[in-house]
């Protein structure tokens, strides 16, 4: 399967805060690019608000969210927002960062897909 991974960066006009949307797949491989535009984006203002928001994300895999030393979906605390799942951490040389996670995690479409046509099988 082809992972693709597009980035959506919006920011306020006072330079304030800043958040980076996820839409695509989370790999290990994408994950220094989205370390490299979150410090670009640290670089903008300081103090700078930063999100990362997964919310929207297609698949996550577990291993990505360790190289952006991210901790695991059951980890996460409980979110203010009904739905949602908010961490408040720090990135090595990213700073503070709030990570939103998605309510339901997302599967892999190619293992889903997989297993899928196993149970068509049976």
């Amino acid at each position: 399967m082809d992972h693709r991974l597009r980035l959506v960066l919006r920011l306020d006009a006072d330079l304030h805060s800043a958040v980076v949307e996820l839409r695509g797949c989370l790999t290990v491989p994408a994950t220094s690019m989205v370390k490299r535009l979150l410090l670009s984006c640290r670089c903008l203002k300081d103090p700078l608000g930063l999100t990362l928001d997964l919310r929207a994300a297609r698949h996550i895999e577990p291993a990505a969210l360790t190289a952006l030393s991210l901790p695991s979906v059951p980890q996460v605390p409980s979110a203010t927002l009904p739905g949602t799942l908010e961490l408040n951490t720090t990135l090595d040389q990213v700073g503070p960062l709030k990570v939103l996670f998605p309510s339901v995690w997302p599967v892999c479409p190619a293992e889903e897909s997989s297993a899928f046509g196993t149970r068509a099988a049976s």
